[in-house]
């Protein structure tokens, strides 16, 4: 018994262009999705090299008197403050937050020329030429580190612009981390100057 001839029927345009609509549409739905989560593992990276920031801050504070390192700077150059945190520290990399390479200045990104002018991706807050009237409320200029310090005050954080502008991670409205006196780590997810200026209670 003969078998019928089957034909096969193609896609019409229409067909082909709801297809590729479809893929589209589904693909800018995603792709943020999975940038925010790179950018969460970022955030769990760099929150991991502040806490070990932190741990090389009290060593170092053991050694000298239970004084914190006190720098001259708020932001860069940091070279003396990397020296004195070098004999603490496994390597260079922890002072450089790994979503710095995407961000609006050069200077914080971890590359040859960085490390050799002793710039980071961090603020390191006990510096000498701070005149900030509130800091009283957050950290001391120069103290023993002991336990009537609130932990909640800064030692050091994320870059971030002044005024409210970018910082340095992009989840959420103004996100950073910041790293408390007494070794703890911070996810700020808004307003993080005000934070900043005020302390944390």
């Amino acid at each position: 018994m003969d078998h019928p001839l089957t034909t096969r029927r193609a896609f019409t345009l229409i067909e082909l262009l709801v297809v590729i609509a479809i893929v589209a549409i589904l693909a800018a739905l995603l792709f943020p999705v999975f940038a925010a989560a790179r950018e969460r593992t970022r955030i769990a990276a760099c929150s991991a090299n502040l806490r070990q920031l932190g741990l090389a801050s009290r060593m170092y504070a053991q050694d000298n008197d239970e004084l914190l390192y006190q720098s001259v700077t708020l932001f860069n150059p940091h070279r003396p403050l990397v020296s004195a945190f070098q004999p603490y520290t496994k390597n260079q990399r922890i002072f450089y937050c790994p979503s710095a390479m995407g961000g609006p200045s050069p200077t914080i990104a971890q590359n040859a020329a960085n490390v050799a002018a002793g710039n980071i991706s961090y603020v390191y807050f006990n510096y000498t030429a701070d005149v900030n009237p509130r800091r009283p409320q957050w950290l001391p200029a120069s103290h023993p580190v002991n336990d009537g310090d609130n932990p909640n005050r800064w030692l050091m954080s994320d870059w971030f612009e002044r005024d409210e502008g970018p910082s340095a991670h992009r989840v959420g409205n103004k996100t950073l981390n910041y790293l408390c006196l007494d070794g703890h780590v911070k996810l700020v997810l808004q307003n993080p100057r005000t934070v900043w200026q005020q302390g944390e209670r």
